[in-house]
């Protein structure tokens, strides 16, 4: 009988990365479920207020490393029997191989480049008070522009964060007077600044790996210059300033809130 054989992988297919063998993940048995339906209902599940990476092809892995784009792709383990999907691979689209992983508070941090974050929460203190207060994020927009001033790269991101307070510790009696909301307002966007600015920290001084698409924004932005910069990105990313513009529309508290009052200005 011959030993050749044709395997065919469909372009469709889901990538993980395995932390450890990925023939452990394949040997857990969940009532008697097929182990790779198994990691899908898990990926299909997973906690969504942690932040949450877009889903990876093989097509899409290949389309990356035809462009030399970096890129990220979720990592899945074994905790005890159970599959948990943690963490992030972080892929060189140049060098085409694994360089490190980022954790889930930094994926976390990432998330709001991406503007994947809809759905998520984001838990803040009153710099005044050291209260707490927890914003549900319903609506997300995000705007990425890059700058170039001779040979210094920058980019200005901004976000417009609209959602609701869904717990606040501070002052229960005045919650719903304008400058407390707009306090609260401050509170949250500064802790979604805290969490980016970490996060990129990360990138740009560890790995100098850029994963977030600020090269496919220079390349738009600046198409001649970009034919320069292409060979050495990574490089430039990583010693480029970024400035953040973060605006948080609180809309209501909850079910027990009522609406934020608008100004006619």
């Amino acid at each position: 009988m011959s030993s050749n054989y044709l395997i065919i992988i469909r372009a469709s297919c889901v990538v993980l990365i395995a932390k450890g063998q990925a023939k452990d993940i394949f040997e857990i048995k969940v009532d008697n479920e097929i182990p790779v339906n198994h990691l899908l209902d898990v990926a299909n599940n997973q906690d969504k207020d942690r932040g949450t990476l877009s889903e990876v092809t093989l097509q899409k892995m290949l389309d990356h490393f035809a462009s030399e784009e970096s890129f990220l792709v979720q990592s899945v383990m074994l905790d005890g029997k159970k599959v948990k999907f943690e963490e992030a691979a972080i892929i060189d689209g140049k060098k085409k191989k694994l360089i490190g992983f980022l954790n889930d508070k930094e994926l976390e941090g990432l998330s709001w480049f991406f503007a994947k974050e809809k759905g998520g929460t984001v838990v803040s203190r009153d710099p005044k008070t050291n209260q707490m207060v927890v914003f549900s994020v319903k609506k997300l927009e995000r705007e990425i522009q890059p700058k170039m001033q001779g040979k210094r790269i920058s980019f200005d991101v901004k976000l417009k964060v609209i959602g609701q307070i869904e717990e606040d510790r501070r002052y229960p009696k005045q919650n719903f007077e304008l400058s407390s909301i707009q306090q609260a307002e401050k509170a949250v966007a500064a802790e979604i600044k805290k969490k980016m600015m970490t996060s990129l920290s990360t990138l740009q001084s560890k790995y100098k790996t850029d994963v977030i698409q600020f090269g496919t924004a220079m390349r738009i932005q600046y198409p001649r210059q970009w034919q320069q910069l292409k060979q050495r990105w990574e490089e430039e990313f990583s010693q480029a300033s970024v400035n953040y513009d973060i605006k948080v529309d609180i809309r209501n508290y909850g079910t027990i809130g009522g609406r934020k009052q608008k100004s006619d200005s």
